[in-house]
């Protein structure tokens, strides 16, 4: 019985791997033709295309929700990092609040004399709701001079041992990493005050806070990735990322996933695997 379970396991590990690939291929490839070739403007065609790869991701998730009931990793609470490879999911720790509370302190004091907004967000802002134990940060700036703005933050937060990832536009602002060993412990991104990502960023985390429904079934999505992927962080994200993504949409536009799609500047994989690999060779 405990073969055949894990037999199916693995097919259904597999057939979701297979799916991600050709998934996250599609979609790089009908985003880099419409950006390139089209002038930023995507086709009725190239629309539906996308349309229609959301809503077999959201098909499948909800199929998957079922491994997720009642799943959390009983591993040390108390313990802030997870590798940047890895997927571990935790029951959600009282304390992280507090672990917040103290970084934001720690970033008033190095930005003093910048007029910033720092707000917790993330699964580890959420009470009830299972994360992996990093601590999201998302700090505002004003958006007069706002490139200036992030010059002076970029050293301030560097001086903190944060190290700077890029700008990911609207789908994350400028990204700021602190590990150690490859450990991920904090993660911050800066955007504009007033901006789209910011403001989405933070109603989202307001739609949780407003909704234990959507609670559940989050956690029950994340918890069953996180089982069937616990070393493919990319396709964890990726299968999580539609879903996220969906409650956010107005879906008085028409086709509202493939038009975000395309303006939001999603890294492709090719660009994934770029900066991973100048990632690795910047710690040798």
């Amino acid at each position: 019985m405990l073969k055949h379970q894990d037999s199916s396991g693995s097919r259904l590990k597999l057939a979701l791997l297979a799916a991600a690939v050709r998934g996250k291929g599609l979609e790089d490839a009908v985003c880099l033709k419409a950006r390139w070739f089209q002038r930023g403007s995507a086709s009725r065609f190239d629309l539906l295309v996308l349309d229609r790869i959301h809503m077999s991701v959201l098909r499948r998730l909800q199929r998957l929700r079922p491994l997720g009931e009642g799943s959390s990793d009983e591993s040390d609470k108390r313990a802030l990092g997870v590798h940047n490879s890895d997927v571990l999911l935790v029951p959600h720790n009282r304390g992280w609040p507090e672990i917040f509370q103290k970084e934001a302190n720690l970033l008033r004091r190095e930005l003093d004399g910048q007029k910033i907004e720092i707000y917790h967000i993330g699964s580890t802002s959420v009470p009830g709701l299972p994360a992996k134990p990093i601590i999201d940060i998302a700090i505002g700036l004003p958006e007069d001079d706002f490139e200036n703005h992030v010059i002076k933050c970029r050293k301030a937060l560097e001086r903190l041992g944060y190290r700077y990832l890029g700008d990911r536009g609207r789908s994350g602002g400028h990204m700021f990493e602190r590990e150690s060993g490859r450990v991920r412990t904090h993660a911050i991104q800066v955007h504009a005050v007033g901006s789209p990502g910011l403001h989405e960023t933070l109603r989202f985390r307001q739609m949780l806070l407003d909704d234990s429904n959507l609670v559940r079934e989050y956690a029950e999505i994340k918890a069953a990735l996180a089982r069937l992927f616990p070393r493919q962080r990319l396709v964890y994200v990726w299968y999580k990322a539609h879903w996220l993504r969906h409650q956010l949409l107005d879906r008085n536009t028409e086709h509202p996933w493939g038009r975000w799609l395309v303006s939001a500047r999603i890294p492709t994989m090719q660009t994934i695997f770029i900066r991973s690999v100048i990632r690795r060779h910047a710690r040798q």
